[in-house]
């Protein structure tokens, strides 16, 4: 039990940090890369618990362990009892996270000496730090070294996935061939192999639309029929009408542009968000970790609150501190023909760029060549907003080059154009400016700093930066010529995606391509509130849920003034009064 526990403590660590990047940056970490930033920053939350409450380290990991839901709880306690002897003395004799875990060396100083968190009271001067540290391993037994990559991956492969969920894998493939591990953009539960669910996270329905008969892959959403006896599209409608003898999909739907909609993103399209309380040790108490084991399955991303494909309210989710509305693309769809109820699709991977937008076009639903299952036609979005320019790497040479963005693009567009249905369509969205990160968030306090007012978004970023960690070198950094380099080079991948609209002009057959320019960019320069609203409080990089819901608002209203959407179906009325939809 005591190795399980490692494994899947490993993973929870990752997901109360709530950073994404590829592994191969993991792997190739100096100073101790994500397994440092885990450990500190676990630590430093129970330490200000612990001063919160007036208990022992020990004491607060026995509570907080007992917070957890299911197993996590046993997981957790299994965890502590085996890193807690090695740390806990360590933090009571320094009162340093950063040294404890430097001590057991999940934290190293190959290239510098990283800390999150301020040191203590002391210490003065870099050099009598270097001195504390000495003096901690003079009087501490060495403790045995800690490798959590190799532990998920090479011990317990079948967990190796999770990693994939919250250090961003950017070809899932890489897994699965080394593995066995199916790609994370496909369902794990999908009994009849249609690329839909009937089960809510593990890529099911907070995902794509539910599918109403998982044992039958004839049924699924997005197809194109009459549905006079079975609901064979999961749209609620279906039945015939007795007064004309034609079925309500054919008299209500056929003929009306009802229009699917998908989306071939990164962790902006999935809606990764951390919640904050997570990283506020104020805030914990017996609740607060309820809804971890669905953000785990669902890889630390909302989908179903994303501004591409959200289909709940936010207050519905039992988790605090959602603020803001949920408006989505699929919503404004929906509303526009009810027809097109439970016709989303959102392959948003946490740590994709422009180099999957094929491959994640293949797990699509949407055959269009396949005439035993006509299906209707779909709007894809192509928004690899940021990891073109992202990566932990600390210069310019790993982003990708103008060149090879123009090739996957065109890439993306011919296939997804080789299997959709005649009038389809594709909008490409841009690369954002993510200036607005630093400029926004640098100087307000980050949740793990708020109990001691102690750790600003700037101290985040350059601690990140330190072990070779950030998701974002280039827009979280403190040097404000990397920020205008990295948007430089932004600017130029974008100024392809009108070239690729020209290049394929001439070789698609079903889908028209758009591109509405810097929607996102323009929406967040008007948007009327205080600027850090729009972003994630916990990474200081996401779209927050208030981001999210300004976002879908304005792409509609750009789509609506582009006129290129479908007509509002003039059956809504009759369908809601029928099927309450």
């Amino acid at each position: 039990m005591a190795l399980r526990s490692w494994l899947l403590a490993a993973v929870t660590c990752a997901a109360l940090l709530g950073i994404t990047m590829p592994i191969q940056q993991v792997e190739a970490s100096e100073n101790g890369g994500m397994g440092c930033a885990a450990c500190t920053l676990v630590v430093g939350l129970l330490e200000q618990s612990a001063q919160i409450h007036n208990r022992t380290l020990t004491q607060e990991a026995e509570v907080m362990c007992q917070w957890l839901p299911g197993f996590l709880a046993t997981v957790c306690a299994d965890l502590m009892g085996i890193v807690g002897p090695l740390v806990f003395p360590i933090v009571e004799d320094t009162g340093s996270p950063d040294i404890a875990c430097n001590f057991i060396t999940l934290c190293k100083n190959e290239t510098a000496v990283c800390r999150l968190f301020p040191t203590p009271p002391a210490i003065k001067t870099e050099a009598q730090y270097l001195e504390l540290m000495g003096s901690v391993r003079s009087k501490f037994a060495e403790p045995p070294k800690i490798d959590i990559v190799s532990l998920v991956c090479d011990k317990a492969p079948q967990l190796c996935k999770y990693f994939h969920m919250f250090l961003g894998i950017p070809n899932p493939r890489r897994l699965a061939e080394k593995f066995g591990i199916s790609p994370p953009s496909l369902p794990t539960i999908d009994l009849d192999k249609d690329k839909f669910s009937d089960a809510a996270t593990l890529r099911g329905y907070d995902w794509r639309g539910k599918d109403c008969d998982d044992l039958d892959a004839s049924i699924f959403p997005g197809r194109k029929s009459n549905d006079a006896f079975a609901d064979s599209n999961c749209n609620g409608i279906v039945g015939l009408d007795t007064t004309t003898g034609e079925s309500y999909e054919d008299e209500w739907c056929n003929n009306t542009g009802a229009m699917g909609i998908a989306l071939l993103g990164d962790s902006a399209t999935a809606h990764f968000r951390i919640p904050a309380e997570y990283l506020t040790a104020g805030e914990w108490n017996s609740t607060t970790f309820n809804f971890l084991l669905p953000l785990l399955e669902n890889e630390g991303d909302w989908p179903m609150l994303s501004w591409g494909t959200g289909f709940v309210n936010a207050s519905s989710i039992p988790v605090g501190n959602i603020r803001g509305p949920m408006n989505s693309l699929y919503t404004y769809m929906k509303e526009l023909n009810q027809c097109n109820n439970n016709d989303y699709q959102n392959m948003g991977v946490n740590g994709a760029d422009s180099s999957n937008l094929k491959d994640w076009a293949t797990f699509l639903n949407r055959n269009g060549s396949d005439t035993t299952k006509p299906v209707k036609p779909i709007m894809v979005f192509f928004s690899m907003i940021g990891n073109d320019v992202c990566g932990a790497e600390q210069n310019f040479v790993h982003m990708t080059t103008p060149e090879d963005y123009l090739q996957n693009v065109i890439a993306g567009i011919l296939e997804v154009d080789s299997f959709v249905p005649p009038n389809s369509m594709i909008i490409l969205v841009p690369l954002v400016d993510g200036r607005i990160l630093y400029d926004t968030m640098h100087d307000r306090i980050h949740p793990i700093g708020k109990t001691n007012n102690d750790v600003t978004y700037e101290d985040l970023y350059n601690y990140l930066n330190c072990l070779d960690a950030s998701p974002c070198w280039g827009w979280m950094n403190s040097n404000e010529t990397v920020r205008n380099t990295t948007w430089k080079i932004a600017s130029s991948l974008n100024a392809q995606l009108p070239i690729a609209i020209n290049v394929t002009a001439s070789q698609v057959k079903n889908v028209k391509v758009y591109y509405p320019g810097e929607v996102m960019d323009k929406a967040i320069s008007s948007a009327g509130v205080p600027l850090w609203e729009l972003i994630e409080p916990v990474d200081g990089f996401h779209p927050s849920q208030t981001g999210n819901a300004l976002i879908a608002k304005a792409y509609w209203t750009k789509l609506q003034s582009m006129g290129i959407l479908p007509p509002a179906n003039p059956f809504n009325e009759q369908i809601i009064a029928k099927f309450g939809l």
